[in-house]
C-alpha cells in the first residue's frame, strides 16, 4: 500500500483507473457527509508496476458504524476477481485474517458492524490484464 510517488486521486498513467479512489454502498459514489461512518478505499496497482509487472489492486471497506453496511466493490479489468484476505470481523478462531478466497460476490460485499474487511485482486490463470494504453498524439 506504499508507493513511490505522492497518491493524486487522478488517472495519470491513462489505464482507466485513479491511483487511489474513495467509494461507498455504491461504487466511485463515497458518502462524503459529516455523519457517515462508512467508507471504502481502493489502491490502483497499475501505478505501483515493478520491472514491468503490474501489482495487484486492494479495496479495504470500513465500516465503523453499529449497523451493517453493504458495499459495491469497484469492477476490475477483465480476467481479474476479488479476493478476501482480511476481515477484522471474522469469527475464525479470534483470528483477523482467513486465507484468501475468492468472494462469491464480484459486485457487492455486506460489512458487519465495526469492522474492516480487506480485498486484493488477482489475476484468473490463463487470461492477460486488461491494460488500458495512454493514447498516443499523431501527427495527420
Amino acid at each position: 500500500l506504499r508507493n513511490g510517488e505522492e497518491l493524486k486521486n487522478l488517472d495519470t498513467i491513462g489505464c482507466g483507473y485513479p491511483d487511489l479512489s474513495y467509494h461507498g454502498e455504491e461504487a466511485w459514489r463515497p458518502d462524503l457527509s459529516g455523519y457517515s461512518r462508512f467508507a471504502g478505499v481502493m489502491y490502483c496497482g497499475f501505478y505501483a508496476a515493478k520491472d514491468g509487472k503490474d501489482d495487484n489492486f486492494f479495496y479495504i471497506a470500513y465500516n465503523m458504524h453499529w449497523l451493517e453496511h453493504t458495499f459495491a466493490l469497484p469492477k476490475l479489468p477483465r480476467g481479474m476477481k476479488w479476493h478476501l484476505i482480511a476481515d477484522t470481523g471474522s469469527a475464525a478462531a479470534g483470528s483477523p485474517t482467513q486465507a484468501a478466497k475468492a468472494s462469491d460476490e464480484q459486485q457487492r460485499t455486506v460489512v458487519p458492524p465495526r469492522t474492516i474487511q480487506i480485498y486484493e485482486s488477482k489475476q484468473e490463470e490463463g487470461t492477460e490484464p486488461d491494460r488500458r494504453q495512454s493514447y498516443k498524439k499523431t501527427a495527420f
